[in-house]
């Protein structure tokens, strides 16, 4: 168990209107001082680049969105950010192209697709909403790029309510055209809290009719499925997708999320140490806070808002089972480690 004194989960869903010039001019200052910053790459002017999303051909350009938070390295309320490209090797930064600026989407745009439509480039995500009582909301939002590269959002969301039987861990849509009608993927967890995979369809890509759950696998894909993807190649579907959870047995992933790749009956695998003892390696700066386990075989990342002009943080870790052991080290701000 690890926990941080001082962190304040409501500094990260404010409003980005409510951050100043300043604030966005330090972070961006910072990372393009920064001796690591990828020279090839892709990469956000400032904070983070999270899940890539609407890759496709548009009005004579290559473009690819990816989820951001730009005021700092951490998972504060996403937006897309844009690139495009005319040979997929250069790529030019076109700024931030869908914020959480609605009722909708208030606390984050979350991962989606983009499919090209007779003039317009359509972009499909889900809009995060978390009330006061920290209760998740989650909306099926469509927007469209015209040709000048101006993006409306097409409110209210093309699906509002969640499907009988389902939480509201219900997001990341892919549509596509598939046999005359347009289908649409969506991860979510149903009641019994397993990863699901629910199929829709559409003639118009405005009125949507569940058809029910993907069928890909008699296993069980954990508690929720993210980013599901599903694709052609030669004629044949590839089922892309991210379970939650996902018990090692059937899939021995290293990194705290596991991913599978579907093709018939073969699934890629990779292995992960079965130590139970912990090496906590952390690194602290003035807001941010990283902690890799077991030389990376985890990490966690994180915001806190040190009070009252203190420079000092605490961070517990505690075993959950008598003979674990727990060593610590700390790079940059003082701090505090309690084993």
């Amino acid at each position: 168990m690890l926990s941080l004194e001082n962190q304040d989960r409501r500094e990260l869903y404010k409003s980005y209107a409510e951050y100043s010039g300043e604030d966005r001019a330090r972070v961006e200052a910072q990372t393009a001082g920064s001796p690591y910053l990828p020279k090839y790459h892709i990469h956000p002017q400032s904070g983070i680049l999270n899940d890539p999303n609407g890759f496709s051909f548009y009005n004579g350009l290559w473009r690819l969105f990816y989820q951001a938070f730009p005021f700092g390295a951490v998972h504060g309320a996403k937006s897309w950010a844009a690139v495009v490209s005319r040979d997929l090797v250069r790529w030019e930064y076109r700024g931030l192209a869908l914020l959480p600026d609605t009722p909708f989407d208030s606390h984050g745009v979350f991962s989606g697709s983009a499919l090209a439509h007779e003039d317009k480039l359509l972009l499909f995500y889900t809009g995060n909403v978390r009330t006061e009582n920290r209760e998740r909301r989650s909306y099926q939002i469509c927007a469209a790029m015209d040709q000048n590269g101006d993006i409306k959002k097409q409110l209210p969301p093309f699906i509002g309510d969640l499907p009988k039987g389902y939480t509201a861990h219900f997001r990341d849509p892919q549509v596509f055209a598939h046999d005359g009608e347009y289908r649409l993927l969506l991860g979510a967890q149903n009641e019994a809290l397993q990863g699901k995979i629910l199929v829709y369809k559409s003639r118009d890509m405005k009125d949507w009719q569940l058809s029910g759950e993907l069928r890909f696998s008699g296993q069980t894909m954990g508690y929720m499925i993210e980013c599901p993807n599903l694709v052609f190649i030669n004629g044949r579907p590839i089922l892309i997708f991210c379970p939650q959870g996902l018990e090692q047995s059937v899939a021995p992933y290293a990194n705290i999320t596991g991913w599978r790749e579907q093709r018939g009956d073969t699934v890629r695998k990779s292995k992960v140490s079965t130590r139970r003892d912990m090496v906590l390696n952390i690194f602290v700066d003035r807001s941010v806070f990283e902690i890799f386990i077991n030389k990376g075989e985890k990490s966690i990342t994180g915001r806190f808002f040190p009070q009252n002009g203190k420079d000092k943080i605490f961070i517990t870790a505690a075993a959950l089972h008598p003979g674990i052991k727990i060593q610590g080290s700390v790079w940059g701000m003082e701090a505090s480690v309690r084993a």
